[in-house]
């Protein structure tokens, strides 16, 4: 019940006090999304080097976003790009994995 109460108020003043909850965005591979207005395209999955926010590098699994209005961008795990005029931080998951890399659906969401 307390939950339930703290909940509705997060929802309807808590944004007043704590500011808008955050705006998430799914994308899977081989499909077309929108990100803030913006058509975007995820394909190229594949584990390999990426570049995180603060200039160092990791490896993992990867994909490659295509924004209509714009290059092709590889990201990865905690990768921050800019779409449409915003900054969204990016999570990637696998649904499985197999010796040879991702098997099934990959999935990327973007946080803004």
């Amino acid at each position: 019940m307390i939950a339930a109460l703290a909940t509705l108020i997060w929802l309807f003043a808590g944004t007043a006090v704590y500011g808008a909850p955050p705006e998430i965005v799914i994308l899977h591979n081989t499909t077309v999304g929108q990100v803030n207005g913006v058509r975007v395209g995820v394909g190229s999955i594949w584990d390999r080097e990426y570049e995180l926010p603060d200039k160092s590098h990791q490896y993992g699994l990867t994909a490659k976003l295509f924004p209509q209005t714009g290059e092709p961008i590889v990201v990865g795990d905690g990768s921050i790009v800019s779409i449409g005029g915003q900054q969204w931080r990016v999570s990637v998951s696998a649904a499985r994995m197999g010796r040879e890399g991702p098997r099934g659906s990959v999935r990327l969401t973007l946080v803004k």
